[in-house]
């Protein structure tokens, strides 16, 4: 069972730390793990450490995890650090009784951010694990928590309660239940978090079985915001409860179905306080449901599925003191509105093995969503629907020699409600072919080319009555080649090469013609020679080269498109790889490479990319 410490005033800064709502025996992963990585002006570095064993009778734990990052802007350095670990304790009291102990203590400071940022927390906690009956668990636990930021300094109270109930069976049903409760109470500042999960389980017959959870959520957490010495703090609370429902249905050996059904109910409130006392609040109830129903069938030559989705989103807001806020809450008023949104989606996939050579597939989607917001300012209620379809036919053409090729059709409507915003009401068509050659003679080499063609045509209503279109066409053209020798029976060689070239133009859909505005074309080309002399390493050298060419189209004198070219892009460079894995579980991995880059204006410069990683287990 997760615990969270709600010590950490719902910052998830500290998640590495903060994992289990509740004390568990021996957690710390016996191992060391130092990573090192520097891309572009950023450098980050980390080192994990984690231990645990017996003494006496004693279990120990201990884990440290430091993460570090420093950011070069100009000639200052920003460092972002954070610092977790823990020390923990156990003694069996029982053969189902054990005493647990932890102090935990984190360090925070972030001068990336707009503002200098530390922070301190420390922890002591005391648990008592105790199983009355096998399948039952009860643990109690008190402790104590200090915080100190921006010369404010806490101390408060930690209670936690935590009860689970393996699987029982009773009266043909399998029972589940768990339930956890958390409190720290400081003098301005409270959180607490509460979880209760009940879930029943029945099988009637082999491959038909039903399952219902229920779930009840409680998060409180309380923050400051300005300065924390001046006891402004901001209390977010939100409820959660609701339902899950899994149903497997097999008909038969070939034939199943599934239906899943989810419902949930959150309540949101945001309160103000000062002194303890309420100075205003915003809140939102939200609402979700979704079904969903899925039939399969799987024969000897063919597969089939069908699916049908339908799910609705409600958010009601209520802000009626948003004015009163202070200016770190005035710009929630503007989200006063209420939203909607409905989705429905009808897919099915089909496969067929035709012989033992050629198999086909096919996919189909159309999907609806309905927006509805009762925004005044911004009223961008629209409807979308969406159609997506697949072919796919792959074909052995010889025992060396295969061939796969697939086509993609996709097409969306958008549309306003709002009559002044249906000039943005579009159409969207996309149309890719792609065919593949995989081509294997022996003796470890292999060569696949892809090829293909991408269109995609967006179309504005009413755009025939504007002076400027906004209406536009994306064509594209790709080759994408790899290749794999072996020079011998350590070495191989791999070869990657792929061009793309992309036009971009105006559109004209009622004639079907377009304007090109502008032309991208792309090479990408990578060369790597991989020696493996052992299963326990690898080391690979290469090279990687990358080029990109712009040009821009005009009307010439005699209203003939002209071409003038804008400039190229160029980086190049070597890299490097190596890993290496111990027979007891450590392991070394090194990648880098450094590339000079030639902008298409400007001065030259170089990117670097290194990643270090090595991790010892004990």
């Amino acid at each position: 069972m997760k615990w969270s410490a709600v010590f950490c005033a719902g910052i998830a800064l500290f998640f590495p730390l903060v994992l289990q709502a509740q004390l568990q025996p021996g957690p710390a992963i016996p191992q060391q793990l130092a990573r090192f990585s520097n891309t572009l002006d950023v450098y980050a570095w980390r080192y994990l450490l984690g231990l645990n064993g017996d003494h006496s009778g004693l279990g120990y734990a201990l884990a440290f995890d430091l993460q570090s990052s420093m950011q070069e802007s100009g000639r200052s350095r920003l460092w972002k650090d954070n610092l977790t670990g823990y020390f923990q304790l156990e003694k069996p009291l029982a053969a189902r009784n054990t005493m647990l102990a932890r102090m935990q203590q984190t360090w925070f400071q972030d001068e990336l951010s707009s503002f200098n940022y530390q922070r301190r927390q420390s922890g002591l906690t005391l648990a008592n694990r105790w199983q009355p009956v096998p399948f039952v668990l009860v643990q109690p636990e008190l402790g104590l928590r200090l915080e100190q930021r921006s010369g404010l300094q806490e101390k408060g109270a930690y209670t936690a309660l935590t009860l689970a109930v393996d699987e029982v069976a009773y009266n043909g049903y399998r029972h589940r239940f768990s339930g956890w409760l958390e409190r720290v109470r400081f003098q301005q500042r409270e959180n607490a978090t509460a979880r209760i999960d009940y879930v029943l389980v029945r099988e009637f017959q082999p491959g038909t079985v039903d399952s219902i959870a229920f779930y009840y959520d409680f998060v409180r957490r309380d923050n400051f915001f300005s300065d924390p010495r001046l006891g402004r703090v901001e209390s977010l609370r939100k409820r959660s409860r609701g339902l899950y429902n899994v149903l497997r249905y097999r008909v038969s050996e070939r034939f199943n179905f599934a239906m899943r059904t989810r419902l949930g109910l959150d309540a949101v409130a945001v309160e103000q306080l000062r002194s303890g006392s309420s100075s205003g609040s915003r809140r939102h109830d939200d609402f979700d449901i979704s079904n969903t129903l899925i039939l399969r069938w799987r024969g000897d030559r063919l597969g089939a599925a069908f699916e049908v989705d339908a799910e609705e989103q409600q958010v009601t807001y209520d802000i009626t003191d948003s004015t009163a806020f202070s200016p770190f809450s005035r710009p929630f008023s503007g989200l006063g509105y209420d939203l909607i949104q409905k989705r429905v989606r009808l897919a099915q996939r089909v496969q067929y093995r035709v012989s033992q050579r050629d198999s086909l597939r096919f996919y189909f989607e159309l999907e609806k969503l309905e927006y509805t917001n009762t925004s005044e300012i911004s009223p961008d209620t629209h409807d979308e629907q969406r159609w997506q379809a697949a072919f796919v036919h792959w074909r052995r053409l010889s025992p060396f020699l295969q061939f796969r090729w697939q086509m993609i059709a996709f097409l969306k409507h958008f549309v306003y409600i709002d009559p002044s915003l249906s000039a943005r009401n579009n159409w969207s068509r996309l149309l890719q072919l792609q065919p593949v050659i995989v081509f294997e003679p022996g003796n470890g080499i292999v060569f696949q080319q892809k090829a293909g063609v991408r269109a995609q045509y967006v179309t504005y209503d009413f755009d025939e009555l504007l002076t400027v279109r906004n209406s536009y066409a994306i064509r594209e053209f790709f080759i994408d080649d790899s290749l794999a020798v072996p020079l011998n029976s350590r070495i191989r060689l791999l070869l990657h090469y792929k061009f793309e070239i992309e036009e971009i133009g105006s559109l004209r859909w009622e004639t079907f013609s377009s304007r090109p505005r502008s032309l991208w074309q792309n090479h990408w080309f990578t060369l790597n020679i991989v020696r493996q002399t052992q299963a326990s390493w690898r080391f690979a050298a290469g090279a990687i080269f990358y080029k990109q060419t712009r040009w821009r189209y005009r009307d010439g004198p005699g209203g003939e498109l002209e071409r003038d070219l804008l400039g190229s892009h160029v980086s190049l460079g070597p890299t490097l790889d190596f890993s290496w894995a111990g027979s007891t579980g450590q392991m070394v991995v090194f990648s880098a490479n450094v590339q000079k880059a030639f902008p298409f204006s400007g001065k030259s410069y170089y990117i670097k990319n290194i990643q270090l990683s090595a991790q010892w287990d004990f």
